[in-house]
Order: structure tokens, then C-alpha cells, then sequence
């Protein structure tokens, strides 16, 4: 082993008891010293830290904060001291919805961790997050209230309202899921009575409205739909019975007035919309047979009254009524003969009397 020298302004020399190998383990027990001392000063912030939360020291937490990131030496990183923050924010949501604290506790709680500036730049977003849930659980809070007020009062479509309202942002609230198949059942059979009801009162449309209703909560339901194809058959019922007797009245206006063009125009409208017109024209020949012989009858009426008188143009009434019914049906060849002879009548006992 080689022996180092070393020589004093004297010029004296003396004697060094190291050797290359103990100066090589001394630096390097001071660079291990060193990175030690760095390692645990970043340790030390840490425990700091956790112990200060612990304690609930949360300004003393930020200024532990604060040193790390001034400390070059400091490995931990924001990413370190939000995980430490996490379990203590967790506790509050816990707590609260344990019902350990109320709403505006949590509220003051979680807004004490961002009392610090600089780490409140780290955990603000962390926060927020956490008092928007605590506000959704609130708000879920009293929409479920709401759900089961009116669920109790029987007012199942409003209760199932709200449990959807609660679903929409906490899909996996086993509650409200409960609640709504629950009221959704109820609604249901609720429904079903009802319909059945309303359809046997002889009210299909008041039914069909139900029915539309309760398809917005239960979907093509296969008793719903039975009982809609029921609701509007009873419609088509009615529209029918109505449009026959709306029929039924224009047919006696035409035929009462005699008025055989028009009803004859009118079944022909009738035929073009698909109707069944075997009914009205039967019916419209029966009345034109019943005008013809009204007119026959009251011509040989008043053909007889006035026949053996001495009076001008005795059959002058009788004519009169015959051409009356000849306006109607020019053609008739029964009320033709009978005008014709009363003519040919009226003309013999004008020659008589001369």
C-alpha cells in the first residue's frame, strides 16, 4: 500500500495515515450522508404533514407544504401530499352521509383544506369534486323524501318521478331503484283498474289517455296493450253508431222534403267513402214508392170529392197534385195514366155541360 507524504512551509515533511482506499470510503460515506439526509428531510415533510392533518392543523399543513416545494432537496412530489389529503376528505363524505354531520358541516369541512393558498392550488379541483357530490347526496336527500311522500299518498307517477330524478345522477342508488319499481308495480295495477273502469263506463278515449301515460313508465306492457286494442275498438264503435245516425238524419231531411236528388247524390257520396249503402238505398225506394202512391191516392181523392159537381174544370185539384208529382218523377208512367185521364175526364164533363 502506497504511503501519501505531505510537506509543511518548513519544508518539513509528514507523515498522512490515509491511504487511497480510506479516501475513497470517506466520500463516499459523505455522498451516501448526503442522499440520506435529503431522503429523510423529504420523509420528515411528509410525516410532518400527515401528523399536522392528523391533528387537524391544517394551516401548519400548509406551511409544511410550502417548505417541501422551497426545499430543492424535497423528492415528494403534489401528487404525495394529495394522496395524504385524500383519506381525510373521504371521511368527510363518509361522515356525512352517515349523518355524523350535516350538510353545512361537511361544507366548512372540506372548504378548511383550501384555507392555505399555495396548497389549495393542489387540492382545489379535488374538493370541489367532493362537495358537488355532497351536494348531489344532498339534493338526492330530498328528492327521495319527496318520492316517498307521494308514494304514500298513492301518487305513484309523481313518486316515480323522483326516483328517476335521483337515478339520473346516482345511478346506482339502490334505494331509489327500489322505490321506483316498487311504485312502478303499484302504478301499474293502479292503471290497469282504472282503464278497465273508464272502457266499461264507456269513456275508451279517458281509458286510452291512461294508458299512454302509464306506457312512458312501464313500456309495452302486454296487458296495456290488450287493453287499448279493447279502448279503441269501443272508439271505432261509437265513431260508427255516430256517423249512422248523422246518415240517418240527412236521409230523413232529403226524403221528408221529398227531396230524392239530393239523397240520391248523398248515398253516392257515401259509396265513394267505402260505405255499406244497402241500408239507405233500399230505404230511398221504399220513399219514393210511398210519394208516388201518396199522390195517386190524394188525386183520386180529390178526383172523387168533386166528380158529378157543376162547377168549371171539377178535376183541376186532382190535375194539380198528379203535375206535382210529375216534377219529381216526370217519367212515372202510373201518375202519367192518371193525369191523362183526368184530363180526358175534366174534358167529357165540360162537353156535358154544354
Amino acid at each position: 500500500m502506497k504511503t501519501i507524504y505531505s510537506t509543511n512551509r518548513a519544508g518539513k515533511s509528514k507523515w498522512t495515515v490515509k491511504t487511497f482506499g480510506q479516501v475513497t470510503v470517506l466520500a463516499l460515506l459523505i455522498i451516501a450522508s448526503m442522499f440520506l439526509a435529503g431522503c429523510s428531510k423529504s420523509k420528515d415533510y411528509l410525516k410532518e404533514f400527515n401528523t399536522a392533518l392528523e391533528e387537524n392543523r391544517l394551516i401548519d399543513a400548509n406551511k409544511i407544504f410550502v417548505k417541501a416545494k422551497n426545499d430543492p432537496e424535497s423528492k415528494a412530489n403534489n401528487e404525495d401530499y394529495l394522496a395524504a389529503v385524500k383519506p381525510y376528505l373521504d371521511k368527510v363524505i363518509s361522515n356525512y352521509k352517515s349523518d355524523a354531520i350535516n350538510y353545512d358541516l361537511a361544507m366548512v369541512e372540506l372548504d378548511n383544506y383550501l384555507l392555505g393558498k399555495e396548497f389549495s392550488v393542489v387540492v382545489s379541483e379535488t374538493v370541489e369534486n367532493y362537495k358537488k357530490e355532497i351536494s348531489t347526496v344532498d339534493t338526492n336527500s330530498q328528492l327521495l323524501a319527496n318520492a316517498e311522500t307521494f308514494n304514500k299518498v298513492g301518487d305513484y307517477l309523481r313518486s316515480i318521478r323522483y326516483y328517476e330524478e335521483i337515478l339520473k345522477t346516482d345511478p346506482e342508488n339502490e334505494q331509489a331503484s327500489q322505490g321506483k319499481s316498487a311504485a312502478a308495480t303499484a302504478y301499474l295495477n293502479g292503471v290497469i283498474a282504472k282503464t278497465k273502469q273508464e272502457i266499461n263506463a264507456g269513456y275508451p278515449a279517458t281509458a286510452i289517455v291512461l294508458i299512454e301515460q302509464a306506457n312512458e313508465v312501464v313500456p309495452d306492457n302486454e296487458e296495456l296493450n290488450n287493453l287499448r286494442k279493447q279502448a279503441e275498438d269501443k272508439i271505432r264503435e261509437r265513431r260508427n253508431d255516430i256517423q249512422k245516425v248523422i246518415i240517418k238524419n240527412t236521409m230523413d231531411s232529403y226524403l221528408y222534403n221529398a227531396n230524392f236528388k239530393q239523397a240520391e247524390e248523398f248515398i253516392a257520396s257515401l259509396k265513394t267513402k267505402g260505405l255499406d249503402v244497402t241500408e239507405y238505398e233500399t230505404r230511398l225506394e221504399e220513399s219514393k214508392n210511398e210519394y208516388i202512391n201518396a199522390i195517386l191516392n190524394d188525386a183520386e181523392s180529390l178526383a172523387g170529392s168533386l166528380s158529378g159537381r157543376w162547377q168549371e174544370n171539377p178535376y183541376s185539384k186532382a190535375i194539380a197534385k198528379l203535375e206535382e208529382g210529375l216534377t219529381v218523377f216526370p217519367s212515372n208512367q202510373a201518375m202519367q195514366d192518371a193525369n191523362c185521364l183526368l184530363y180526358t175526364s175534366d174534358a167529357a164533363d165540360e162537353r156535358s155541360s154544354v
